[in-house]
């Protein structure tokens, strides 16, 4: 094994045991949420708090992802089942129009990043990691996009590279194109600065919707 492969191989490990610790350390601190989000969700919707939908992983390998419910009843979740072929390059990654379903709390959960939480489960079942590209929902025509396959050869992430250059206001190109930028120049140094830039992203709200 050539030097520099077998330090990406130690990177991983590392990135995979930093993930794991990492995720325990956010479950412990934001663990009052994981109560009080729940009962509010039972309480106004009448309906299990948690949405749970298939998602593309690891080189194209479906998984559930988990997120706090932010939609009316049995609505799906607002972002589009990516239609590359169909919609184009200028295609927005998030479906404006699916708002009306969304509910008061929802819209406080979503404007606040607090409904992708749940998803630290998925990071210690080694399904998702803090930092990568975005899971997005089983799609042919994405598949088949050459970017998609550069974007899966890395673990999903909660946060990457979108998240702080535009989040929902990007179209579905820029995207990938930030994903595939992701992969190629990935590094534990690049992983911890996406990780403080979406600190400010979160709390500013832009391009959350």
């Amino acid at each position: 094994m050539k030097a520099s492969n077998k330090g990406q191989v130690i990177e991983g490990y590392f990135k995979r045991g930093s993930d794991y610790v990492f995720a325990v350390i956010l479950l412990f601190i934001f663990f009052p949420f994981f109560i009080i989000i729940p009962l509010l969700l039972k309480f106004i919707c009448r309906d299990s708090p948690l949405f749970v939908q298939k998602r593309l992983g690891y080189k194209g390998k479906e998984f559930k992802m988990y997120k706090f419910k932010t939609m009316k009843g049995g609505a799906a979740s607002g972002e589009k089942n990516l239609q590359i072929a169909e919609l184009g390059q200028k295609a927005r990654f998030y479906d404006h129009k699916v708002n009306s379903a969304i509910t008061p709390l929802g819209r406080f959960l979503r404007r606040s990043s607090l409904d992708e939480l749940p998803q630290l489960f998925n990071v210690l079942r080694g399904q998702m990691s803090l930092v990568g590209p975005r899971p997005f929902m089983p799609n042919k025509e994405l598949r088949q996009d050459p970017l998609y396959g550069i974007r899966s050869s890395r673990l999903p992430g909660i946060t990457g590279l979108p998240q702080i250059k535009g989040r929902g206001d990007l179209t579905i190109k820029e995207w990938l194109l930030l994903d595939a930028r992701y992969v190629d120049n990935w590094s534990l140094f690049f992983d911890f600065k996406i990780i403080l830039l979406t600190v400010p992203v979160v709390l500013s709200r832009k391009g959350a919707y």
